[in-house]
C-alpha cells in the first residue's frame, strides 16, 4: 500500500499545517497523525503532539471505518487502538463491530480518504 506522503508528492501536492494553515507542512511521516483513515498534516512537531493530546477539540467531521459515514466525533465517541493507529466510530455498534473483525475492516488503512472500499 501507498503511503501518503508518496501519493501526494508524486502528484506535486503541497499540504498546509492542519492547526495552522498559512504553513507549509512537509510531507513527512513523522509529522503527520491518522485517526482511522483521515491523515493530518503539520507544520512542526509540537502543532502534531499538540493535536494528539487534544484531537477531540480540532477535529470537526471524521470518517467511521465501518459505515464510512462522516460524523461529528467527540472526546465521548467511542474509540480503540489497533494496529498502532487510532479509531473513532459514529456508534458503539460500529465500534463492536469493527473489534470483532479489525482486519475486515482496516484493510482500507492505506488508502486515501475518499476512495471507496473494495468489497
Amino acid at each position: 500500500m501507498q503511503d501518503p506522503e508518496s501519493y501526494l508528492g508524486e502528484r506535486r501536492i503541497a499540504m498546509s499545517g492542519f492547526l495552522d494553515p498559512q504553513r507549509p507542512a512537509p510531507l513527512d511521516p513523522e509529522l503527520r497523525s491518522r485517526i482511522g483513515f483521515d491523515v493530518f498534516f503539520f507544520a512542526d512537531r509540537e502543532s502534531k503532539e499538540r493535536f494528539d493530546r487534544e484531537w477531540p477539540s480540532f477535529v470537526e467531521r471524521l470518517t467511521d471505518p465501518v459505515s464510512w459515514a462522516r460524523f461529528e466525533p467527540g472526546s465521548d465517541s467511542p474509540q480503540l487502538t489497533w494496529g498502532g493507529r487510532r479509531y473513532v466510530f459514529a456508534s458503539e455498534e460500529n465500534r463492536q463491530a469493527f473489534e470483532s473483525d479489525p482486519d475486515g475492516y482496516a484493510d482500507a488503512k492505506g488508502r486515501m480518504r475518499g476512495m471507496a472500499p473494495t468489497s
